[in-house]
């Protein structure tokens, strides 16, 4: 079973996103190493990201193409 919101990474990469066939990011299977991504929704005030006060930070954050085409998703960092 895929976890949606934990996906793949390159552990050798440093945390660099896997991205599939499809260009978009790939799910991991449960029990799997991955790393959190939260969706952002700038409409939804529970799920937009207004950065940090060092935009190259901010930056750092925001990864493109991860649920589908177009959209924007918030790196946590935080490794499964």
């Amino acid at each position: 079973m895929r976890t949606p919101n934990l996906m793949h990474f390159y552990p050798l990469l440093f945390q660099a996103i896997l991205y599939g066939i499809t260009k978009v990011c790939v799910c991991i299977f449960t029990g799997e190493p991955g790393v959190l991504v939260g969706k952002i929704e700038p409409q939804n005030p529970l799920r937009s990201f207004n950065g940090y006060a060092d935009s190259k930070e901010s930056n750092k954050k925001v990864i493109y193409d991860v649920f589908a085409h177009g959209d924007q998703g918030f790196n946590s960092g935080k490794l499964t």
